[in-house]
């Protein structure tokens, strides 16, 4: 989350001006009322980075289009409040679009979320709920934004259609905003939306580990750097081990493969994601093995 996103309220100026909302409530607006112009603000070129179903009742206006293919490896956590909201991610987490992302569920809302990234690494994506008023939530969102790191995707899930508070969480960086009742199809496109984009595809980061020469324990420095960040970090981790000849990840974590990365290396044509799968073992849930076939 970054405040760069602050120069987003200009643009909108248009859309919602202070002279039409002046007999409104923020959270009386007939959503209706404003969805031509919504319309005419996006296909002008609005940076209008929260999008929801209509039927859910959020501040968007367009269907996400990601929810019908794969999710990639992707980390969420979802910081809640009520338990039909852990329920309603649990079972979207079953869904085959989802089988790749890692999903943990943790009560307390924003305060918790505060709490716990001021200790541990930055996911791909927070999953937020409060129903707390507009002005409370958005003092929370500035306190969890110093925790955070700037790429990170922010699905806030909140009580109300309020439209102010609609606009400020734009333009804190926040790139969604539900309202209940939601179902689990329309979490699931909305991850999609934020993550499958075939012009800017999601990529993870990739850490290198090269030794100066053979015996300096690169090797031993990259397995176990794996091993922590998949099961103590818990994030989904492919470790590729790319010493074609004298490689040691399939003896060191006891894999016995009849396919390896030079396969992969052999016939780059073929490598697309399903052949991909089918090369890599796994001797944990979270953690992939790219093994070398270590001959000379």
């Amino acid at each position: 989350m970054s405040n760069e996103n602050a120069l987003f309220d200009d643009d909108f100026e248009d859309v919602f001006s202070e002279d039409s909302m002046s007999d409104h409530t923020p959270s009386d607006i007939d959503l209706n009322e404003v969805d031509d112009s919504v319309d005419q603000a996006v296909a002008e070129g609005a940076p209008m980075g929260l999008t929801a179903d209509n039927d859910t009742h959020g501040l968007g206006h367009s269907e996400p289009s990601g929810g019908d293919v794969m999710l990639p490896a992707i980390s969420i956590k979802l910081f809640y409040e009520r338990a039909e909201t852990r329920g309603l991610l649990e079972v979207s987490a079953q869904d085959r679009r989802m089988g790749r992302a890692t999903v943990e569920c943790i009560p307390g809302g924003i305060p918790a979320a505060i709490a716990y990234m001021s200790e541990n690494p930055t996911p791909n994506l927070l999953m937020i709920e409060s129903s707390e008023s507009a002005g409370q939530v958005v003092r929370e969102i500035d306190a969890l934004a110093e925790h955070c790191d700037e790429t990170v995707k922010v699905m806030v899930i909140g009580a109300v259609n309020d439209i102010m508070l609609y606009r400020q969480l734009i333009a804190r960086g926040v790139s969604e905003y539900l309202v209940p009742p939601f179902q689990p199809l329309q979490i699931i496109r909305s991850i999609g939306e934020l993550f499958v984009n075939p012009d800017s595809p999601f990529v993870g980061k990739q850490i290198s580990v090269v030794g100066a020469k053979g015996g300096v324990g690169a090797s031993t420095i990259a397995h176990n750097l794996s091993w922590a960040l998949a099961e103590n970090v818990k994030v989904n981790t492919t470790l590729v081990d790319l010493d074609l000849s004298f490689g040691t990840t399939a003896l060191d974590f006891n894999q016995e493969t009849p396919q390896t990365v030079a396969d992969a290396l052999l016939a780059p044509e073929r490598a697309d994601e399903s052949v991909i799968e089918r090369l890599l073992a796994k001797p944990t849930d979270r953690l992939s093995l790219f093994t070398a076939p270590a001959t000379i």
